[in-house]
């Protein structure tokens, strides 16, 4: 019965479109009513609220706390989380694990190079001592030689 006063409802609505589609525009408008003065709601201004009576956060800050919930009546069965979202942290600890190992190896190449060089300029740190012990030595020796040699051999 439900189904049959929907299907006459539809076809009065489609009927009342055919008329409409048919009619001049003044037609149409002669047909809405105009609305009477019982139909026109006036929009009365908001009554002021009540004055404020001292109620304070203190005052609700008082009030005892609402019960807890019962406790479930049925065990819960443990939460299983989908495929997709065990998958995504499978693959983001994976992910984790490389980049941790690519750091780690970027950091043992550096050092390894920091001590190369290292070595490097302790070598050349040694042959620049010995280069200048050597240029020395000579410079010593004829300093002393020298000396001597005019002390004996200048006329007084």
């Amino acid at each position: 019965m439900a189904l049959n006063s929907k299907n006459n409802n539809y076809g009065k609505i489609m009927e009342s479109n055919t008329n409409i589609l048919g009619k001049s525009m003044e037609e149409i408008w002669d047909h809405i009513n105009p609305l009477s003065n019982t139909q026109i709601h006036h929009v009365q201004p908001p009554t002021p609220s009540p004055p404020f009576n001292g109620f304070f956060f203190q005052d609700f800050s008082v009030l005892p706390p609402p019960p807890p919930p019962p406790p479930p009546t049925h065990p819960q069965p443990p939460q299983i989380r989908p495929v997709a979202a065990v998958d995504r942290k499978t693959k983001r600890l994976i992910n984790c694990r490389e980049s941790a190992n690519r750091s780690r190896a970027r950091k043992k190449a550096y050092i390894e190079e920091l001590e190369l060089i290292v070595e490097d300029l302790k070598a050349k740190n040694k042959r620049l001592k010995d280069d200048n012990e050597n240029r020395k030595k000579p410079h010593l020796q004829l300093d002393r030689k020298g000396g001597l040699l005019r002390t004996t051999t200048a006329p007084f």
